[in-house]
């Protein structure tokens, strides 16, 4: 799973970061890097 943070958003996700959505927890981030191009 990709996920593309927007609004200039900055989030340092390493790993056991909680996923949220619609202000539901749908996971959680196991590993993480930068990309330097994700998504368009």
């Amino acid at each position: 799973m990709q996920v593309k943070l927007s609004g200039g958003q900055k989030c340092p996700c390493f790993h056991n970061e909680p996923l949220i959505r619609d202000g539901n927890l749908i996971g959680s981030i196991t590993s993480g890097a930068y990309g330097h191009r994700v998504g368009g």
